[in-house]
């Protein structure tokens, strides 16, 4: 069948595909329709609304009707022992409340409750629209200052955030607390500014004030309470792009590809060491001399490792580097190891600008602090664990807790004085009592010196990456005498990982982040008679991706910073 027709116009001679030209017009049609039943629903849904009083007695009658749900209970605010309920409506008609209450089970939330209003009395639309965190959080002092409603975001007993709920556009600003704080409240001041009254666990009191200026809130004293700016984000568009590609297809179907990959590339790597190591073992037959030093290298099987292979003595110095060879079937394979000795160097965990984010909305700078950085005492950084993408880890940084830690799983932990200590939550450590920050990732690689009994198990070791599957690795753990042991390689399982932190010396160990973009140890230093004391970074592997910089600007994921205590020893 011809689709095609002739047209004349003025004289001239068309073709046309009429096939082509109806399914084009029929597209067209459907995404102007498309626009304009979009647009309508957004003008039938538009629904200004302004603030209302609410009389005590209405503001009595609306409670009734919460408790008649028997789901929802309104408390009274701490600050002035009034109802935290506020109306909004036009016309003299409510059209919604905002109102802190608590689910039956559940934590103090804001919600958004519609209140239809028919023969001349109000009633309320389940569910309501909850403006938290998350069920976790729990929330108080809700005060509005038209158009924002600000409240208080606690987690696990601690206040953490004021949150200023825009009510015109939805859009929520955070400020967190700079210091940790044991109580907060938030009273009005005028239309356009609330102050908050804070107490710290010092025992120091602080009045902060918020104001309004159009859509933006201002805090009055950023050194106690610290707008928290939208987390910038420093990754890859290739890392972008296969986190996108994730979300979309799921984590198995990419680990499936991953896995190929990797397995293809170890695959050639050993094929190629293989084949290098056989032509000069020949080269070196048919000239009559001796083998190269690489042939000449040992590697021990690994239950034959010597058990320590870096200096262990009290009067070791900071940091020592070394380099052993865990896998007796690849040769090439090498960690590099730091042995650390934290009588001499504090340790200090910071959280990145995207990972973790605590429930109430916190996040980290994602860098070393630039008082820090300006010290002569900055030796060092390195990678810390998974992403909570991957997993819900335990974390708490400078006694902020960002998540509560989890029975089971390994915990690096650091002391207020100075004490580093890795061991299974629930066992080998079970409290937060003078811990000032934490770090979960994962079960133990090693335990009382033995190696985790699932460590073949593929699933154990790598959300996206089987464990059969060799990558860039990284590990951290503690010997007999508290020294702490830093591992990092290529092309390595969890087994040769933990093997390689065995020869150490390590008796308890975890495994860190995995895949070469996100594996770093950098050494830092102030440049000598530099004018400015810049630092100068140096990487632990130089065949490590990332810069050696990463972490003096902000970076997405959470890491450790070393410092010294004391002078450092030369070594």
């Amino acid at each position: 069948m011809n689709n095609s027709r002739v047209l004349r116009i003025n004289g001239r001679r068309y073709k046309l595909n009429l096939k082509r030209f109806l399914l084009t017009t029929l597209i067209f049609f459907s995404i102007l329709g498309t626009i304009a039943a979009t647009s309508i629903q957004r003008i039938n849904n538009y629904d200004p609304v302004t603030p209302i009083n609410l009389s005590k007695e209405t503001a009595r009658q609306f409670i009734q009707l919460l408790d008649s749900t028997k789901q929802y209970h309104v408390s009274s605010n701490a600050s002035n022992n009034t109802p935290p309920i506020y109306a909004l409506g036009n016309n003299g008609i409510i059209k919604k409340i905002l109102v802190n209450a608590r689910k039956v089970s559940k934590t103090n939330q804001i919600y958004v409750f519609r209140t239809p209003y028919q023969n001349g009395r109000y009633s309320i639309t389940l569910p309501p629209e909850s403006l938290s965190n998350g069920p976790q959080v729990n929330d108080s002092a809700l005060t509005m200052a038209y158009p924002f409603m600000f409240y208080v975001s606690s987690f696990n007993g601690q206040p953490q955030s004021i949150n200023a709920y825009n009510l015109q556009n939805n859009k929520k600003n955070i400020f967190a607390f700079s210091n940790v704080v044991k109580n907060a409240n938030i009273l009005p001041v005028n239309k356009n500014q609330v102050k908050v009254r804070l107490v710290e666990n010092a025992g120091k009191t602080a009045k902060v004030f918020l104001t309004i200026n159009k859509n933006t809130v201002s805090s009055s004293s950023p050194n106690d309470l610290q707008y928290m700016a939208p987390p910038s984000d420093n990754t890859s568009p290739f890392i972008r792009l296969v986190e996108g590609v994730k979300r979309i297809m799921g984590n198995s179907t990419v680990a499936f590809l991953e896995n190929t990959w990797y397995q293809t590339k170890d695959f050639i790597t050993n094929l190629f060491y293989s084949t290098k190591k056989r032509n000069q073992h020949n080269d070196s037959t048919r000239s009559g001399g001796t083998a190269t030093a690489d042939s000449q290298k040992q590697v021990l099987p690994i239950s034959k490792i010597p058990p320590q292979t870096l200096p262990v003595s009290d009067n070791s110095p900071p940091l020592v580097k070394s380099i052993v060879y865990p896998d007796p079937s690849r040769s090439y394979i090498r960690v590099s190891l730091v042995k650390i000795n934290p009588k001499l160097v504090g340790f200090h965990l910071a959280a990145g600008t995207k990972d973790p984010v605590s429930v109430t909305g916190i996040h980290g700078t994602g860098m070393i602090p630039m008082s820090v950085q300006r010290q002569n005492n900055l030796i060092g950084d390195f990678n810390a664990g998974f992403q909570a993408r991957d997993g819900v880890y335990g974390f708490m940084a400078d006694n902020q807790i960002y998540q509560l830690p989890k029975i089971g799983l390994a915990t690096f932990c650091i002391y207020k004085d100075g004490k580093i200590d890795i061991g299974s939550w629930g066992k080998e450590i079970s409290s937060t009592t003078n811990m000032i920050s934490l770090r979960q990732n994962l079960p133990m690689l090693i335990d009382n010196g033995k190696l985790n009994p699932l460590i073949s198990d593929q699933a154990k070791w790598g959300a996206t990456v089987n464990n059969a599957v060799r990558v860039w690795r990284s590990g951290i753990g503690i010997d007999g005498q508290g020294k702490i042991i830093y591992a990092a390689g290529n092309n390595l399982t969890a087994e040769t990982l933990a093997h390689a932190l065995l020869s150490a010396g390590s008796i308890r160990a975890m495994e860190l982040d995995i895949n070469s973009y996100w594996v770093t140890f950098n050494f830092l230093n102030h440049a000598s008679g530099s004018s400015n004391g810049s630092l100068v970074g140096t990487k632990l592997d130089p065949s490590m991706t990332r810069s050696p910089y990463r972490y003096l600007s902000p970076d997405t994921r959470d890491f450790f910073y070393l410092t010294l205590k004391t002078p450092a020893h030369p070594s």
